[in-house]
């Protein structure tokens, strides 16, 4: 049973900010210039069956009750939108809705609430997507007889054609501890060919994706004869072939807390390994790890606060040793030539659950990323080769706008979003991987949903999926005033 919205859609001016199209190698339909909100240009990418796309404005929904954003991605020709409490579909080549989950649907219990806790980072090859889900609250009253984790512990099928619920596993057991870090970060679960891979405190599972049957589950730390150590995953990401990177950090009988890099297969096979140490890192106390990229390793070390270091990154080469380490400027969020290698909402703090997507991409050993937005000077888009930790160009953003997201790099080329400093212009730009010459740029007008404001006013809180030639944005952070949340596209 589903709850289906419809959408407000407004077109936007697609121009540059010349008023013409710059074309490029994959160049669309020219730029409705002069095209005001609510009237139609039709332009940016091409569809599947390479009809003209219209730039669209929509509202996320309907209510204020979604929480944080934890997952969009592309999935056949639709935006999937994976909030707290819901998930969307939206048609990439109208903005319209074609389905909202009824989250009561999963056979909640009664007097308790689920949430949404993670999704898996790609679909099945049939169109289904992994998530895990749990309790609002932790259960309550005397003689409760759920097993369920005081958050999450459910693992649910979806299928993102209808948006119904389809098989579920109840990972969490009793005597298991608590999961850590909880409600804030969420359960993380990918789908590797046809096994579902999650972690549940200590314990990874890998289940059928048919049925979600366990076929295997394998304890963090075993391999290190830590079975009676408290172990808690950190991050799951997928890695090479059918593989996944578990980054996972575990407390010592005396007090230790090493963390580690694991590699696992979709048979539950342990491959590489990697511990990661202060002295390699060269941070004398690390307080956190982010990884950045898990093909290659490539993670942000954070100081303890307070500490005389500084942040730095860390790349491991295909043994799993360390290839390089860069802690200078670029690893200083205050600096003109930082690296922005942070989490997609790091205004607004935590977002959501794991895969927590990056704004910086990596491409073999070239990290490209971007200098930060927010110091005097000129913001720019920056290749760096991890090989060696030097820069291997460095181009300015155009006068009037910062880059603010990296969405791919493929085949050669760079693709990364602009926006206008003060006003409504976006942009989707590409560049040559090797040289970063400009090669094709597409502009973009976004104002809010039944308005000629500006719209996406904290471009921080916004995350983009780069299909269709073009680039989707979702807002990340606490839900507000409906117009606020928007998913729009640019190109």
């Amino acid at each position: 049973m589903l709850a289906v919205g419809a959408a407000a859609v407004i077109a936007l001016v697609l121009a540059d900010a010349d008023g013409e199209d710059q074309g490029g190698p994959e160049a669309q339909a020219e730029a409705g210039a002069g095209t005001a909100p609510g009237e139609t240009a039709e332009t940016g990418g091409t569809g599947e069956e390479g009809g003209e796309l219209a730039a669209w404005t929509a509202p996320t929904n309907d209510s204020t009750a979604r929480g944080d954003v934890i997952r969009t991605l592309a999935a056949g020709p639709d935006l999937i939108v994976v909030t707290q409490h819901e998930i969307t579909s939206i048609d990439r080549a109208t903005g319209e809705k074609n389905w909202i989950t009824d989250m009561s649907a999963a056979g909640e219990p009664a007097g308790q609430a689920y949430v949404l806790c993670g999704a898996s980072t790609t679909t099945s090859e049939d169109m289904k997507l992994a998530v895990t889900m749990g309790f609002d609250e932790a259960p309550s009253g005397e003689g409760d007889s759920t097993i369920y984790s005081p958050v999450c512990g459910l693992v649910v099928i979806v299928d993102l054609a209808t948006g119904e619920f389809g098989a579920s596993m109840q990972v969490a057991f009793e005597g298991g501890g608590t999961p850590n870090p909880g409600l804030d970060k969420g359960m993380p679960v990918e789908i590797v060919g046809d096994t579902v891979i999650t972690g549940w405190y200590a314990t990874i599972f890998g289940l059928d994706i048919a049925d979600l049957s366990i076929e295997w589950q394998h304890m963090l730390g075993s391999e290190r004869g830590w079975e009676d150590f408290d172990c808690s995953v950190d991050d799951l990401a997928r890695g090479d072939g059918e593989n996944v990177v578990v980054m996972n950090t575990c407390i010592s009988d005396v007090g230790e807390t090493p963390s580690y890099f694991d590699e696992l297969s979709t048979t539950g096979q342990i491959g590489r390994s990697h511990e990661v140490t202060p002295a390699e890192t060269q941070v004398a106390e690390i307080s956190s790890l982010q990884l950045v990229s898990a093909t290659p390793i490539v993670v942000h070390v954070v100081p303890n606060q307070g500490s005389a270091d500084g942040d730095a990154l860390v790349t491991l080469d295909d043994s799993w040793n360390v290839l390089s380490v860069i802690q200078d400027e670029r690893m200083a969020a205050e600096s003109p030539t930082g690296l922005v290698v942070t989490d997609i909402g790091y205004l607004d703090g935590l977002i959501g659950a794991w895969r927590q997507p990056n704004r910086s991409l990596v491409a073999g050993t070239t990290l490209v990323s971007f200098t930060p937005p927010n110091t005097e000077a000129a913001n720019a888009l920056v290749a760096v080769d991890l090989a060696t930790g030097q820069d291997l160009w460095s181009v300015p953003a155009p006068d009037g706008y910062k880059f603010w997201q990296v969405i791919s790099v493929a085949d050669g080329a760079v693709v990364a979003v602009l926006s206008q400093d003060a006003g409504p212009g976006q942009a989707v730009v590409t560049v040559d991987l090797a040289s970063g010459e400009e090669q094709d740029r597409r502009d973009t007008e976004v104002f809010s949903p039944g308005d000629d404001e500006f719209g996406p006013s904290l471009m921080a809180s916004h995350a983009f999926v780069h299909a269709d030639d073009r680039a989707y944005a979702v807002e990340y952070g606490e839900a507000g005033d409906e117009d606020d949340w928007m998913a729009f596209s640019i190109g």
